[in-house]
């Protein structure tokens, strides 16, 4: 199928929770020229697993990239750009590992956060040894980060990471990604904080009950 494709992938914990998360950013990117798929996860919103719509992320978390791959196939798409929430952004990994060529270069993180423990599970060292000392912590962020570097320069990737500065800090997604950046060769990665002058979660009403994304840097100087 010709075109240039954009897959949204939602978050797995929150209020964004079903492909209605991207319902306000589908345009804008088909207005860029992207033909746009949401996805809903097994689970979430009213996709099922084996006819289970509350199966749980045990069930088919580790297989993402293959479930994603498997959606591509279908609708006949060679490659597509990944814009992901949360802990979906892990699946940008996993597909590197499997199925490199199904995916462009360039992608979206919001709020990402990575399951470093999968990414390192085949790599000597990632689990402390008895009486590890003090500095183990140090020796793992940087193995997490040269892990990661060399799967984004697998693909020669374009890596555009956007935080909520509102959030905090959960996790060490931020610093390995910064460091990514600071190290960067054959990839790019821009880490970018956001705040709700820029894009903010709304809920539709209480009659749908669905939470989404909404860009609202165009209604500084209307509001």
């Amino acid at each position: 199928r010709p075109g240039t494709f954009a897959c949204c992938l939602h978050a797995l914990c929150g209020n964004l929770t079903t492909s209605w998360a991207w319902a306000k950013l589908a345009r804008p990117l088909y207005r860029q020229g992207f033909s746009v798929i949401l996805l809903d996860w097994p689970g979430f919103g009213r996709s099922a697993a084996a006819r289970d719509t509350r199966c749980p992320l045990s069930t088919w978390k580790k297989n993402d990239w293959h479930l994603l791959c498997h959606v591509l196939d279908m609708l006949g798409i060679a490659k597509v750009h990944l814009v992901a929430y949360g802990e979906s952004c892990g699946t940008l990994f996993n597909v590197i590992q499997r199925a490199p060529h199904q995916l462009e270069s360039s992608h979206i993180f919001m709020n990402p956060v990575i399951d470093f423990d999968e990414l390192l599970k085949d790599c000597p060292g990632s689990v402390p040894r008895p009486g590890e000392g003090p500095g183990w912590r140090e020796k793992r962020l940087q193995a997490v980060s040269a892990r990661v570097a060399t799967l984004l320069r697998h693909i020669d990737a374009r890596i555009w990471a956007i935080f909520d500065k509102s959030m905090g800090e959960t996790d060490m997604s931020r610093t390995v990604l910064e460091w990514a950046m600071a190290h960067a060769e054959l990839f790019s990665v821009t880490v970018q904080e956001m705040s709700r002058s820029d894009i903010t979660e709304a809920q539709a009403g209480a009659v749908v009950d669905v939470n989404f994304l909404y860009p609202c840097r165009s209604l500084k100087h209307c509001m």
